[in-house]
C-alpha cells in the first residue's frame, strides 16, 4: 500500500520532522509578509526580492543540514528590515482572498500582487498556514461528530503544539510585520464569515468571506477575489461579495484566471486601485467615532472547533 510506504518513509526522518516542517512553513509565511510590506516602498527597486531569494536559499540550506533554523529566522528578519524604504506616500491596503493555489502562486494569478503594487497598492494575502489550520480544524470536527475521544485529544494536542510554534516564531518577527503579524484562529475566521455563509459549507468559500470581513475590520481599502475559471467556490464568493460591498463600502474586484491574460485586466486593476485609494483618503478624513462596521453574527455551532 503506497500510503503505508509513504508513512514509513516519513517516520525515517525522525520524530521532529512534522514540527520542523511546520516551523519552516510559518517562518517562510512571515518572511513573505515582510516582503509584501516592504517591497512597495523600497528605495532600490528589486532589492527586497533579491534579498528574499537569498535568505530563502540560506534557510533551506540550514534546514537541510539540520541546523538552527529558528536562529536563522531571527537573522533573516534583521536583514530584511535593513532594506531602505520611503513611506512618505501612503498606499491603499488591498487584501486578496480566493482559491488557495491561484492566490498563492504568482504564475497562476499572472503576478497579481506585483501588478497591484505597480499601480500603487500595498497587498496582503492569507499565508499557506491558513489552509493547514483549516484542515486540522476539520479533523477535530470529524472526531467530535463521530465520538472518537482519543482522536479528538490527539488533534487538540497537535493544535496546542502548532499554536505554540506559531507564538514562538511570531516573537521573532514581532514589530517587523505591521498587518496581521499572527494569524487568527480558524474558529474566529469562520465566525466572521457566518454573516454570509455557514461553516458547514466546506472549502475555500467560507474562508474567503471570513477573511474579507477580517480585512474590513482591520481597515483595509479593497478586496480582490481570485479563482480559476469556472470554479464553483469562487462563484459563491463572488455572489456573496455583492452584499459584503453594500455592508462595508469597500471596493471589490473579482478575477478569474484560465492561463490567458485578458486585455481588459490591466484597466480593471488600475481602476480598482484608484477606488481603493479614494477609500483610503475618505477613511483618513473620517472621524473614528463616526465609522460603523457591521458586526459579525453570533458564533455558529459549526465554527466552535
Amino acid at each position: 500500500d503506497q500510503t503505508q510506504q509513504f508513512s514509513r518513509h516519513i517516520k525515517s526522518f525522525g520524530p521532529r520532522f512534522y514540527s520542523t516542517c511546520w516551523e519552516l512553513l510559518v517562518i517562510v509565511d512571515s518572511m513573505q509578509k515582510m516582503v509584501r510590506e516592504i517591497r512597495p516602498y523600497e528605495v532600490n527597486r528589486g532589492e527586497t526580492d533579491q534579498l528574499y531569494r537569498q535568505c530563502l536559499l540560506e534557510l533551506a540550506e540550514v534546514a537541510e543540514q539540520r541546523g538552527d533554523h529558528i536562529a536563522k529566522a531571527a537573522h533573516i528578519r534583521r536583514r530584511i528590515e535593513q532594506v531602505p524604504v520611503d513611506r512618505s506616500r501612503a498606499r491603499p491596503l488591498v487584501g486578496i482572498i480566493g482559491e488557495i493555489y491561484v492566490r498563492s502562486n504568482e504564475f497562476a494569478n499572472n503576478f497579481l500582487v506585483r501588478r497591484l503594487e505597480a499601480f500603487g497598492a500595498e497587498v496582503a494575502l492569507p499565508p499557506l498556514q491558513e489552509w493547514i489550520n483549516y484542515v486540522a480544524a476539520g479533523r477535530r470536527e470529524i472526531a467530535l461528530e463521530k465520538g472518537r475521544p482519543l482522536a479528538l485529544g490527539r488533534e487538540w494536542l497537535l493544535e496546542l503544539c502548532a499554536r505554540w510554534i506559531e507564538w514562538r516564531i511570531s516573537r521573532i518577527f514581532r514589530g517587523a510585520i505591521r498587518h496581521m503579524p499572527r494569524e487568527s484562529r480558524i474558529s474566529e475566521v469562520l465566525r466572521m464569515g457566518c454573516r454570509y455563509l455557514h461553516p458547514t459549507v466546506k472549502g475555500e468559500a467560507v474562508l474567503s468571506v471570513g477573511r474579507a470581513v477580517e480585512y474590513a475590520h482591520l481597515g483595509f481599502d479593497g478586496i480582490v477575489n481570485v479563482a480559476p475559471f469556472g470554479c464553483m467556490p469562487g462563484a459563491i464568493v463572488n455572489s456573496l461579495l455583492e452584499r459584503f460591498r453594500q455592508d462595508y463600502g469597500l471596493p471589490v474586484l473579482k478575477l478569474e484566471f484560465d492561463g490567458v491574460e485578458q486585455p481588459s485586466e490591466q484597466t480593471a486593476l488600475e481602476a480598482f486601485v484608484h477606488q481603493a485609494r479614494q477609500h483610503m483618503l475618505s477613511r483618513q478624513c473620517e472621524p473614528p467615532h463616526i465609522r460603523r462596521l457591521p458586526q459579525a453574527t453570533a458564533p455558529c455551532a459549526a465554527a466552535r472547533t
